[in-house]
């Protein structure tokens, strides 16, 4: 045989070699491409499953914190108008705050007692919804989430049904029903599908649907007894219910009744039993995704592969087929470290948020949703995450850290409460104060880092919040603590200075001239006693006895002002009768009543001293600034303690000069009053109208 015809059959044979192997290359990249698009598929079903799973739950902890409410607890247990008139405003409240269709009340038969719609013509007061699951799973203490169609309103709707329970918790007296429009929940998981969102219920009756036309439809061919079920529950209206036309023609595969087919996934929701998603994507579309790649760039394979030998087209096939593998793997990797990073930012305690390099919000999670208000889905893919602390659009530090902002334009938004982090290169931490930050005043303590790629490149940002608002009251409670201890130091000095310099005077002006006059008049008895008689010695001494007498009683007078002994001999009452006498005889203007009731044996005596000196600062004060006429002192047993009130009809004050005011001018009484109630672990506090008058409180548990 001729080398030319040699040459002639080897190349024929290479380039069938190249055909076959072309071939064989195809259909395995073809079947390949096919299996990605699937699985891509099945991702995005998941996905929708997840986000769905999602929405239909977060309502379910409002139901509970609902039927948790005191004045709704009322009302089932007292309905009133006034009760009823509370529990319809909260209604208001809630049905308004989360944008929902209604929230109402049944009672224990299952009549609607209170409802946000009650003004609305298919309102629901009144009627008897006793018969819907929901509402007996709430009578049997459990939580529900339903899924209807409305018996008054006819529409569709996600009923959230909450048990109510009597303050002792020991009986269900009701349900809380919050009922969700389905609408906003099919529009956020259906806009957006590249394929068929379908929802059916265990009977396989379409609830959610990006294909109107097929609400209402069973999903498959249903049985008589499916039928009889539906009817009996009502749970979608009277029916019928008419079938799509879709029959199961292999695994994942699904052929409708004009002949489309779809690849189809049917997962089941976790906490919704026999409910679950139907995930449709045209066959012929997927098809066409996955081969447009391969069409673009299959005339140039077929050159190549015409032009090389059969060990080219083994290798490339093989290489393809590696390096395909090695894809899929990637993704997979991909999607699997995306899912731990979205368990490990949800799960944090610390509230967190993420950001892409295009300052998209990727992460919220659920303790930033808490401490914010605002719920992920709200930003999540936004770029206006400013909302969540201030009232108009400003960068947020994580903004500023992902800009690569210097140091002069961060404190220039944050002020000298920011500064670099000494744990993390790169990163800024600091703190500062929000004044209505999800509806209250709040300091938070913050941190942002950049996220870079392997080469160091910025592709996001990460910051977290805590809210540090009871550590900085604390921190300012201490310093007002501390301002508070030097003044009443420094007063109490002045106060100890001025009461020695009251006895030195006392001592000086009246026992001091009394003993003069005692010690004169015994000088001249000493120098008479030669040339007076008895009796005129006898008289002398007897004008002296007077003197002493007023001595010793000045004595007892200062001894008591220092250390009432009436205290320790008589006893409490005893003690305070005799200060409302001493002020009586004092201010013979004012009209004193007094009402002392209390057990004596019951109160310590390291408290008789403060009750006694806060009655006496009280009746020093209405005597000397009160220009009353009228005042009453009571003291009696109550609730389990001893309970001090003193008033007048006097001049009064503002109430904005508190009891324990370092002001100038403030008064040093009232302060020292609730100082020693508090030292002996009493409650005070100070009731007072400028005209009208002023009440003093106090209270000791014993």
């Amino acid at each position: 045989m001729r080398i030319k015809t040699i040459l002639v059959i080897m190349a024929m044979l290479a380039i069938f070699a190249s055909i076959t192997g072309g071939y064989f290359y195809y259909h395995s990249l073809k079947k390949s491409s096919i299996e990605l698009e699937k699985r891509r598929v099945s991702s995005q079903a998941m996905f929708i499953k997840g986000r769905l799973s999602s929405y239909l739950m977060q309502n379910i902890r409002v139901a509970g914190t609902l039927a948790g409410i005191s004045q709704v607890r009322q009302y089932f247990r007292n309905p009133n108008i006034q009760s009823l008139a509370s529990v319809n405003d909260i209604l208001d409240h809630f049905q308004q705050s989360l944008d929902v269709n209604v929230c109402y009340l049944m009672n224990h038969l299952g009549i609607t007692i209170a409802s946000s719609n009650r003004m609305a013509p298919d309102s629901f007061v009144g009627h008897n919804y006793g018969f819907r699951p929901y509402f007996r799973q709430a009578m049997e203490g459990n939580p529900t989430i339903y899924m209807a169609l409305g018996i008054t309103s006819g529409l569709r709707g996600i009923y959230y049904s909450h048990p109510v329970r009597n303050f002792s918790q020991s009986e269900t007296i009701g349900a809380v029903v919050i009922k969700a429009s389905v609408k906003s929940i099919e529009n956020e998981i259906c806009n957006n599908a590249e394929g068929i969102v379908l929802v059916s219920d265990p009977n396989g009756i379409i609830f959610m649907s990006s294909r109107p036309e097929w609400l209402y439809h069973t999903l498959w061919k249903p049985g008589p007894e499916n039928i009889k079920q539906l009817r009996k529950t009502r749970q979608f209206g009277s029916g019928p219910w008419e079938w799509t036309g879709l029959e199961i023609k292999g695994t994942h595969l699904a052929k409708d009744k004009t002949g489309g087919q779809y690849v189809f996934y049917h997962p089941e929701m976790e906490n919704f039993p026999g409910w679950s998603l139907v995930y449709l994507v045209e066959l012929p579309r997927l098809i066409e995704r996955a081969f447009n790649p391969i069409n673009r760039s299959i005339a140039y394979i077929v050159e190549i592969l015409s032009g090389l030998v059969v060990i080219s087209i083994i290798y490339l096939y093989r290489r393809g087929s590696h390096e395909l593998s090695l894809k899929m793997q990637a993704e997979d990797e991909i999607r699997e470290n995306e899912q731990w990073l979205y368990q490990i930012i949800q799960g944090n305690s610390i509230a967190t948020m993420v950001m892409d390099r295009n300052h998209k919000i990727t992460h919220w999670n659920t303790a930033m949703e808490k401490l914010t208000g605002i719920l992920a889905t709200r930003l999540i893919g936004k770029t206006d995450q400013w909302k969540a602390f201030y009232d108009y659009p400003r960068p947020i530090l994580a903004d500023l850290v992902l800009d690569g902002a210097d140091d002069a334009e961060i404190v220039a938004h944050y002020g000298d409460r920011i500064s670099r982090s000494t744990v993390v290169p790169g990163a800024y931490e600091g703190e500062a104060y929000f004044p209505n930050l999800n509806g209250r005043s709040q300091w938070l303590f913050f941190t942002a880092a950049s996220l870079k790629d392997v080469k160091g490149h910025p592709v996001g940002c990460i910051e977290t919040v805590q809210n540090v608002t009871e550590a900085k009251e604390a921190e300012e409670a201490l310093r007002n603590s501390e301002k508070q201890l030097r003044f009443f130091s420094s007063e109490l000095l002045i106060k100890l200075e001025k009461e020695r310099k009251r006895i030195s005077r006392e001592l000086h002006d009246s026992i001091g001239q009394m003993l003069n006059f005692t010690l004169m008049n015994i000088g001249n008895i000493s120098r008479n006693i030669t040339t007076d008689s008895i009796e005129d010695i006898r008289e002398s001494l007897d004008s002296l006895k007077p003197v002493i007498r007023k001595t010793i009683d000045e004595i007892r007078r200062i001894c008591a002002d220092l250390r009432p002994a009436i205290i320790d001999e008589l006893g409490l009452k005893a003690a305070i009768e005799y200060l409302c006498e001493r002020f009586s005889d004092t201010y013979t203007s004012v009209n004193l009543e007094h009402r002392i009731r209390i057990d004596e044996k019951n109160i310590p005596k390291t408290l008789n001293i403060t009750i006694f000196r806060v009655v006496q600062e009280g009746l020093n004060n209405i005597g000397k600034h009160s220009r009353a006429d009228h005042a009453f002192v009571i003291l009696e047993d109550k609730n389990a303690g001893v309970e001090l009130e003193i008033g007048d009809n006097g001049s009064g004050f503002n109430e904005s000069v508190s009891a324990s005011s370092t002001q100038k001018g403030s008064g040093i009484g009232l302060a020292s009053m609730k100082e020693r109630t508090e030292y002996a672990g009493g409650q005070f506090r100070i009731v007072s109208t400028p005209g009208k008058g002023t009440v003093l409180h106090a209270k000791w548990s014993i």
